[in-house]
């Protein structure tokens, strides 16, 4: 959390975010007095953003798809989509699917963090969708 905190710092007062939690099912951020589904990137809305990110429960299944979907609901611009990469075993069809989703033509950087040695499968259904969406991948060791 403390990562993502430090981006949303880094973001201009005339930016929007929004996060977007998942495990079995996506989960919008909803900010303190707050009804919109994407804020201002102004210093209050990043106050709030921190006390809610400090209270959300970790765990739960893993449903990549659900969450992409509704960020892309939003339109955006970017999407950076923050997994620890277990299940992401989709097939070519979903992403085609998320593809013609992306009505925004978003961009989407995959960020993965990630606990032991890189798979050696070669190309995984993440970096296609990094590079399909003129995206970055990158993996973290954990």
């Amino acid at each position: 959390m403390i990562q993502l905190m430090s981006s949303l710092r880094m973001l201009k007062p005339h930016q929007e975010f929004q996060v977007i939690f998942y495990g079995d099912r996506p989960t919008t951020m909803i900010l303190k007095g707050g009804r919109k589904q994407i804020y201002r990137a102004n210093l209050r809305n990043i106050d709030n953003a921190e006390d809610e990110l400090a209270n959300v429960p970790l765990g739960g299944g893993t449903d990549h798809l659900l969450a992409l979907e509704a960020a892309l609901k939003l339109d955006p611009e970017v999407v950076y989509f923050l997994t620890d990469g277990q299940d992401a075993s989709h097939t070519n069809s979903d992403l085609k699917s998320l593809l013609s989703q992306n009505k925004s033509n978003a961009r989407i950087h995959v960020i993965e963090f990630a606990a032991g040695a890189p798979e050696t499968r070669g190309i995984t259904w993440l970096h296609r969708l990094a590079n399909q969406t003129r995206g970055q991948y990158r993996r973290l060791q954990m």
